[in-house]
């Protein structure tokens, strides 16, 4: 009889080196697979095109409903002079009063001469005596008296020898005439205060002062209530001028004192007033985002209740079910990914950042949807 042969498995012995290796490599391995997997994480950045609606309306509101906020400010501001003058000295000098008639005359301070354009005036009062004597033998009355000039000017220089018309005397009947030259004129252009100047420069002052006190009834105002800037009324106080309009100077600088009273208005009851009136405005497939502008005008004030005209706006964006969104990119690779975000509604700009950083043939988004953190803003 042929006996059976015995098989029998071979008994291996493994060095205790080598098992210990191979149990570090199968756990290394398994934890770079479940770090591949559960690790990951990423924020997408969807922008979409939004839409502002907007609407005016008139809002009564209740004085009692209504917090009177009020506030000062003190300021100044410098700025150069545009204004010019003329400044100088004033020509003087005598002159010789003739009359050609049979009464005499007295000539007061300021009596008016002229010759040409330029026009004198008497400095001094005079008593001019009568004219004598038969008509082949006639002795014109006469005196002399100090004149100065209207203006300054070197123009008003007159050599000796000019006539002059007084008042308003026909010249038959009087005359003058300078016996010695006039002089002393002198005239230059300097810089001085224009209406302009003080116009602009207060104007200036006022808005500075009026976003000043606006930024501290800001900052008190209580959180539940919302200032209406364009109620902000300035009342100036004092005011100094360091010249006043004319006078020579080549700077101005203005101090000005300001008392502000503004209008507070429930934060709540606004926006229920902007909400009945446009969100009935917001097109099928958007969503409510923000409030972009509310600007209001103080049309009407009684004992009882203030009108305001509300010029309000919100921004609006096209819907995204972000759950949706989530779950078709979760474990895509960004490509793919991106693909599928641009066709939804109003998209137009995609970011993406998935950390850690993989070589792109291994670098997906993360395959546990709760990595991803998924945002929808409006473009700017």
């Amino acid at each position: 009889i042929v006996p059976t042969p015995k098989f029998q498995i071979p008994n291996f012995k493994f060095p205790a080196v080598f098992i210990v290796a191979l149990l570090a490599t199968v756990l290394a391995g398994s934890g770079l697979i479940a770090a591949y997997w559960y690790l990951p994480k990423a924020e997408v950045v969807v922008f979409v095109t939004p839409k502002v609606l907007q609407d005016e309306f008139d809002l009564s509101v209740d004085t009692k409903e209504i917090q009177n906020l009020e506030s000062s400010a003190s300021g100044e501001k410098s700025a150069a002079t545009t204004g010019t003058k003329v400044i100088g000295d004033k020509a003087s000098g005598e002159v010789t009063l003739y009359i050609n008639t049979n009464t005499p005359r007295k000539f007061a301070i300021g009596t008016t001469l002229t010759t040409g354009k330029l026009k004198f005036s008497l400095t001094e009062a005079i008593d001019v005596a009568s004219a004598s004597g038969s008509l082949l033998n006639r002795q014109l009355g006469k005196a002399t008296v100090k004149i100065s000039a209207a203006q300054v000017g070197q123009e008003y220089n007159l050599s000796a020898g000019t006539e002059f018309r007084v008042g308003s005397y026909a010249e038959d009947d009087l005359i003058a005439k300078n016996e010695t030259a006039l002089s002393g004129g002198t005239s230059q252009q300097v810089r001085a205060v224009s209406k302009d100047d003080v116009t602009k420069l207060r104007t200036q002052l006022l808005e500075e002062l009026k976003n000043q006190v606006t930024q501290e009834l800001v900052k008190n105002v209580p959180e539940d209530k919302t200032l209406i800037t364009q109620s902000i009324v300035l009342t100036p106080t004092t005011e100094e001028l360091s010249s006043k309009v004319n006078e020579e100077a080549d700077d101005l600088k203005i101090n000005l004192t300001v008392k502000a009273k503004g209008l507070a208005l429930d934060k709540k009851l606004l926006d229920k007033e902007v909400d009945k009136h446009l969100a009935p405005q917001i097109p099928v497939g958007y969503l409510f985002h923000s409030r972009k502008n509310q600007d209001f005008v103080v049309k009407k004030v009684s004992k009882d209740v203030i009108t305001l005209t509300v010029n309000a706006s919100i921004m609006v964006l096209p819907q995204i079910d972000t759950a949706v969104a989530i779950d078709q990119i979760t474990g895509k690779f960004p490509p793919t990914a991106k693909t599928y975000l641009e066709s939804l509604p109003g998209v137009g700009q995609i970011d993406m950042i998935i950390s850690p950083k993989l070589p792109s043939s291994i670098s997906t988004l993360p395959r546990v949807s709760s990595r991803i953190n998924f945002v929808v803003r409006p473009v700017e």
